[in-house]
């Protein structure tokens, strides 16, 4: 989950919708600005994390020779 353009708000507004997200989802959410590049870097990170685990969930756990010649 994630606040993005968090470079329009001012640190009060920032403050009162991170804890608003914090409430409704259980967590913090990732806070991010494109303009600034705030969180960029820690989300990217994050996706490759998930795509890194989804590719291991996906691999055989044996390898299958029935079709190697």
């Amino acid at each position: 989950m994630a606040l993005s353009q968090v470079d329009t708000l001012d640190p009060d507004a920032r403050k009162k919708k991170v804890a608003s997200l914090k409430r409704a989802a259980g967590r913090a959410p990732i806070l991010l600005s494109a303009a600034t590049r705030e969180g960029v870097e820690e989300t990217l990170r994050a996706l490759m994390a998930e795509v890194q685990a989804s590719r291991a969930e996906a691999e055989p756990a044996e390898a299958d020779d029935r079709w190697v010649k």
